[in-house]
């Protein structure tokens, strides 16, 4: 990951429009993450919960448009790092919690739909989070992406990219 690469925490309801649903807000986004222009971090409890959404029945009524399965992409693209510590700002949903945590320990960009995280954006500002209902469609790749935050460089907990430091251990 080099050094102008963007840290991003994207919530389950992003995912979904990105492999699911194909929402067109997202393909600058897609386009990001797949030539590694950005860097989607995540926990495995952020992927337990991919699953589980991904089973409701209502969803699949809905036929998925994009041929790639979104578990495949969130193992392909997430970094996966261990969990976060408690932010000093707490979510009204426990379940959103676990993306404020890790946006604010890195810190990271973090993209989410839901009302209750959105109502922190400017409280986790403070703590060097930007939080945005999508990726901002006019931002492409060769442009200036310092309007989103940055963040240290942060390994892989699969141990990919060998040559980068071990994995951050927030305690």
């Amino acid at each position: 990951m080099g050094a102008g690469t963007k840290a991003l925490v994207l919530d389950t309801n992003i995912v979904l429009d990105l492999w699911w649903f194909e929402d067109p807000a997202t393909e600058v986004l897609h386009e990001h993450l797949v030539m590694g222009q950005v860097q989607w971090f995540a926990t495995t409890a952020m992927r337990d919960e991919l699953e589980r959404v991904l089973a409701y029945p209502h969803l699949l009524k809905r036929p998925r448009r994009r041929e790639h399965q979104p578990l495949v992409e969130f193992d392909r693209l997430a970094r996966i790092v261990t969990e976060a510590p408690r932010a000093p700002y707490v979510c009204k949903d426990p379940d959103d919690q676990k993306f404020i945590d890790l946006a604010a320990a890195l810190p990271a960009t973090l993209l989410s739909k839901d009302a209750q995280v959105l109502a922190l954006a400017r409280r986790l500002e403070r703590l060097g989070v930007s939080v945005l209902r999508c990726w901002p469609i006019g931002v492409r790749i060769n442009q200036d992406l310092n309007q989103l935050s940055s963040h240290a460089s942060l390994p892989d907990a699969r141990g990919r990219d060998a040559h980068l430091p071990a994995p951050p251990v927030f305690s």
